[in-house]
Parts: structure tokens; sequence; C-alpha cells
């Protein structure tokens, strides 16, 4: 699973960076290059902690940390009403979230005691990613109604956002 998302990460990297091959032709494809560069310099920042570490929390931890950049960045593009953007970043968000925080999260709790130091930090970082995703999710919803573009993004967090639900929910039902 570790694998898998360092290449998913990796994808997105790549994804994002291959406007870098070819050179700007229109200053709207330089603006896009200027404008994915901090989010490709953090997902390869992320990429490499995610690969230095074994701890499943700790990994979920660094998928949340991406995950929150991620988020703000759909801000971002739904401020601008760019919708093309908003809802590329939500499938890389939607990826995170499911295969990266909630994955993570349900590795990390095989061997958990209810009430744990440990147990507290689970639901510190549950508590954490709810708060950044119900955020979200009440941005997109005031951004534009017409376009279908933003009402799929949204159901895109709200995916991801069920993935951790749920891996978080079965923690509380091994109480």
């Amino acid at each position: 699973m570790k694998r898998f998302l360092i290449l998913l990460l990796f994808g997105i990297v790549l994804t994002t960076g291959a406007w870098a091959d070819a050179p700007p032709t229109r200053p709207a494809d330089e603006a896009r290059l200027l404008e994915n560069m901090d989010l490709v310099k953090n997902l390869v920042k992320g990429s490499l902690l995610l690969a230095a570490e074994d701890d499943p929390l700790k990994r979920a931890d660094h998928c949340n940390a991406l995950a929150i950049y991620v988020a703000s960045e759909m801000e971002q593009a739904a401020d601008k009403q760019d919708g093309d953007r908003t809802l590329e970043l939500a499938g890389y968000l939607r990826a995170l979230l499911e295969q990266g925080v909630a994955s993570n999260l349900q590795t990390s709790q095989r061997d958990l005691k209810p009430g744990s130091a440990r147990d507290q930090e689970v639901n510190q970082l549950g508590q954490q990613v709810r708060k950044v995703l119900e955020l979200l999710e009440s941005h997109l919803r005031s951004g534009s109604d017409s376009d279908d573009r933003f009402s799929r993004a949204l159901q895109a967090v709200h995916d991801g956002k069920a993935e951790v639900d749920r891996a978080l929910q079965s923690r509380n039902a091994k109480k």
C-alpha cells in the first residue's frame, strides 16, 4: 500500500509537471505552470516523507498534511471559478484521502488500545481532517451552481471524506 501511494503521488507530480517538458506557448500555459510549482514541490516533499516513514499513523498524518494543502489549492481555484483545476485537484484529494489517510488510519488501528495516547492521536487526526473537509465542502457549495465541474469536485471530496469516516468508525466499533 505504501508503494502504491508513493507511485500515485509520483504520478500526480509527473502529470502536473508534464507541462514543464514542452515550452509554454501561451501566457495561460506559463501561468498554469507557475501555479503548479508549489503543488509539485509539496507533493515531492510529501512523497519523500512518506517513503521514509514506516509508522502508518505518521504516514496518515503526512497524507493529511498533503490533503490540507490540496484542499487549500482547491479553494483558490474555486475562488477563481477555475472549474477544470478544481475538479482535477478534487481527484487528487480524493486519492490522498482514500489511499493515504483512510488506508493508513485503518492499518494504524490494528493493535490500538482504546484510551491510549495513540488512540487520542488517531482521534485528533480524524478531527483535523474532518474540519478541513467540512470547510472545503462549504466553500465549494457556495461556488458556482451552474458549473457541473464544481458539483463533481464536491462529490469527490464527499467520497474521500466518507472513506476517512469509515476508517474512523471501524476504530470506534472496536472499542
